[in-house]
Parts: C-alpha cells; sequence; structure tokens
C-alpha cells in the first residue's frame, strides 16, 4: 500500500517542527502506519538529510557557535 503524497508531506512536517515528541501523537503514529516500505526509507532519507542540512549551517569560531542566516 502506497500513502497519498500529501500524508507523507504532513509526517514530515510533524517530524521536523516537533521530532520525536510528534511519534507521541496518534495522527502521526497513523500516518507513519499508512506508508509503504519505500516511502518510510524516503521519510528516513529525508529526515537524515534535513539533520545534515541543520548541522552545516552551524559554524564554530573562537569559541562560539554561529548559525549561517541569522544574526
Amino acid at each position: 500500500m502506497t500513502a497519498p503524497r500529501p500524508t507523507v508531506e504532513t509526517l514530515m512536517y510533524s517530524l521536523r517542527e516537533r521530532g520525536t515528541k510528534a511519534l507521541e501523537e496518534a495522527s502521526t503514529r497513523r500516518r507513519l502506519s499508512e506508508l509503504s516500505d519505500q516511502q518510510v526509507i524516503e521519510v528516513g532519507d529525508r529526515l537524515q538529510t534535513l539533520r545534515a542540512e541543520n548541522c552545516a549551517r552551524m559554524v564554530h569560531r573562537r569559541g562560539q557557535t554561529f548559525i549561517m542566516g541569522e544574526d
């Protein structure tokens, strides 16, 4: 079974916004259960990419952390 694209995107939004806390929500667990194996892999890959992008934004200089794009 393959879930509709909006289900995947809503799941991604929940996980981006609330992190693993979103997994405590029944609606998030329901959406996750509707995904095909391939869609679960896609969501996992996208979450890993997001994490890598967030880490790449952080720059460590002179003992202080600056986040690129923010003042």
